[in-house]
């Protein structure tokens, strides 16, 4: 029953891409036939997928692009072959060429030492013997790979245009925030005015990119776009923005991200402070940036605003007592903002915003609480206590009472939390449910209790009798 089980799951099992071939000759050299190929991504439940579903025309033509790509790989081999079997004839020709002329050579010196010419001929037959043509070894084709290199490239492409969709979906949702507005400017496309809400840099494929990349070596990059959100003081130059490594990554994949790297900005002529992003756009000023590119034989690589020092701090080689505090609580968040956007089969773009939004307050929260922190800049009072709890900042005070006895060390008492609101990025204060009595008490307010309604209403009846007298 198990057995059975297991093989109806693997009948119900879906691949992102899954192609079917056959040979349809037993001949040596017989092709490979393309019956089908599919390529399958979808939305998490509760995400719409914009109706970028595959149609009937899609299909046909990747079809007809792998079956003509694999025809391809088959004819450059085959005429390599060709060519290295001219070039082993003319080698094979120019090795009898110069023994003949050696030949010739022996039989006209005579029978004069002829021990040594048999030692000497023994030789050059050895030597003859050990050299060996590096050209004559066997090349094999692989239009299996070209195929694989055709259909993830596409299916890349349909990842990638599905979490730009639904990232104007949430543009003119939820996350739009206030209207902003957008002025031309010369010769540089569009500029979008920063405001609360978020402004997104579609999909943009680039065209030519790859016979530069092929050719230098390089994986180059096919496509690329960006969600923008917080604006932030780039005065000093616009925050870094670097790849996140989800740990799990092969050699293969690592080393192709690192190659795509210098390739995609030394030859699509990119800025270096938005990261991939053609020159045109100019929506990711003064913003932070979720950047997602797509990398052919690699998959969809997501960077982000100090992506880099978050990667950093949670690698595998860094020393467990270095980690931070809450590393459980942003390795989660790393965690869900991958899958949500390299899961083809749990694509999510809301859930990979907010998920970097967290990473980012955790980030900032930190860098706020080392500046006040600082003696040199600022001088906060030595019972005012600031520490970082989950993406949130905590404000604790230690209180003392005067007694006769030494006043006993007691633990720091929170007053208040700040926390970052996602949308907009602002900190927002929270304070407990003990914190409004107290504050209605101080304000004297008559809601806070019956007496002080009372004590409040006895205070104006006496101020309208000595009005009135």
């Amino acid at each position: 029953r198990r057995n059975r089980d297991v093989d109806r799951d693997r009948a119900l099992r879906q691949y992102p891409m899954e192609a079917r071939l056959s040979v349809l000759s037993e001949h040596p050299d017989a092709p490979w036939k393309l019956l089908s190929v599919h390529v399958r991504c979808a939305p998490k439940t509760g995400e719409s997928d914009h109706q970028l579903g595959m149609n009937r025309k899609q299909m046909f033509d990747l079809h007809r692009i792998g079956e003509r790509a694999m025809i391809v790989e088959e004819a450059i081999w085959k005429k390599r072959r060709e060519r290295l079997a001219v070039e082993a004839m003319k080698g094979n020709a120019r090795e009898d060429a110069k023994k003949e002329k050696e030949e010739e050579k022996k039989s006209e010196e005579g029978n004069d030492g002829g021990a040594d010419n048999d030692e000497h001929t023994m030789t050059v037959d050895t030597g003859e013997h050990d050299n060996i043509n590096p050209s004559s070894t066997p090349s094999v084709p692989r239009p299996l790979h070209r195929l694989f290199e055709v259909t993830h490239s596409f299916a890349l492409s349909l990842q990638l245009e599905m979490l730009s969709s639904q990232a104007e979906a949430l543009r003119r949702g939820a996350w739009g925030g206030a209207a902003s507005a957008i002025r031309p400017t010369s010769g540089a496309g569009a500029e979008e005015a920063t405001g609360d809400g978020i402004a997104v840099s579609p999909a943009f494929f680039f065209d030519g990119s790859g016979v530069d990349g092929i050719a230098s070596g390089a994986i180059p990059t096919i496509a690329v776009m960006a969600v923008h959100f917080w604006s932030c003081d780039d005065r000093y130059g616009s925050p870094k923005v670097g790849d996140l490594s989800s740990g799990i990554e092969t050699g293969e994949a690592k080393e192709g991200a690192a190659l795509a790297t210098p390739t995609s900005r030394s030859k699509l002529a990119q800025r270096t402070d938005d990261n991939y992003l053609p020159k045109s756009d100019r929506r990711g000023e003064k913003r932070l940036s979720l950047c997602i590119r797509a990398v052919p034989m690699v998959g969809l690589v997501v960077s982000l605003s100090g992506g880099s020092e978050v990667a950093a701090s949670l690698s595998a080689k860094s020393d467990p007592s270095s980690l931070p505090k809450h590393s459980h609580h942003v390795q989660r968040n790393v965690d869900k903002l991958l899958s949500s956007i390299q899961d083809p089969f749990q694509l999510s773009m809301s859930d990979a915003l907010l998920a970097a939004t967290v990473l980012c307050a955790e980030k900032r929260c930190h860098a706020v609480v080392a500046a006040l922190n600082n003696q040199k800049t600022n001088r906060l009072p030595t019972w005012i206590h600031l520490d970082v709890e989950c993406g949130s900042i905590s404000v604790a005070a230690s209180i003392s009472y005067f007694s006769n006895s030494p006043a006993e060390s007691n633990p720091p008492c929170i007053l208040f939390r700040l926390a970052c609101d996602s949308r907009s990025g602002r900190f927002v204060p929270s304070f407990p449910r003990s914190t409004t009595l107290l504050r209605l008490l101080a304000c004297s307010d008559g809601s806070a209790s019956d007496i002080q309604s009372l004590r409040t209403a006895a205070m104006t009846s006496a101020l309208r009798s000595g009005s009135v007298g």
